[in-house]
């Protein structure tokens, strides 16, 4: 009896460290190609140029979960705004459920992370401000709404939302006006969703 369960304990055991190590090893293969064809689709849509150092994907430290994380993320303007830096990132994670993609319910992210943003927001005297960074679509074709579309739009839950130690500058050029927020820390909890929300908000800055 004793061995029979041996052999089932191995039979079940051993699958799962196989998996386990793949799941450890992948993203150590593919780690550079990935990198390459995020910043490059990422880059394609955008007026600005946003790199990062690495990232890293994992199912392992929040298992079940997945969990993304992009280090030393840099949005950098172009054109009137070549050179300055928009925002800065040490970090950005999320964690989420892989399985709740295929939900009705919309994609479960469980936590959404900014570490340690440094955020500067220029207006210019022609009114252009330097976070309108994303590409417009082609506003010549017109389109018919169509009912069903709306009727899957998109749905996500959100269950944590935190920004730390985060600094932001705004300045509005034409209306001669300024403000900042030094050392931002913003906690959000709680349900947020397309039909309900319920969440719990805490935020405290230097100044």
């Amino acid at each position: 009896m004793k061995k029979s369960v041996k052999i089932i304990f191995k039979a079940i055991l051993t699958p799962l460290l196989v998996i386990l190590l793949i799941l450890l090893i992948l993203p150590l293969f593919f780690k550079d190609p990935l990198m390459l064809k995020v910043k490059r689709e990422v880059n394609e849509n955008v007026n600005a140029e946003i790199d990062f150092d690495n990232f890293s994907i994992s199912l392992i430290s929040h298992f079940p979960k997945l969990s993304l994380k992009l280090n030393e993320l840099k949005v950098i303007g172009i054109d009137e705004f070549a050179g300055d830096t928009i925002i800065s990132l040490k970090s950005f994670k999320v964690i989420f459920n892989p399985i709740s993609l295929l939900s009705k319910e919309g994609p479960e992210i469980n936590s959404l992370i900014f570490d340690r943003p440094e955020i500067s927001l220029v207006v210019l005297e022609s009114g252009k401000s330097n976070w309108d960074i994303i590409k417009e679509s082609d506003k010549n074709i017109e389109q018919e709404p169509d009912e069903s579309k709306e009727s899957g739009a998109l749905k996500l839950r959100l269950r944590r939302f935190e920004i730390r130690d985060a600094d932001i500058e705004y300045e509005d050029i034409p209306s001669n006006m300024s403000a900042s927020l030094i050392n931002l820390n913003f906690h959000m909890s709680g349900k947020l969703g397309t039909e309900n929300t319920i969440v719990d908000l805490n935020a405290i800055a230097d100044k």
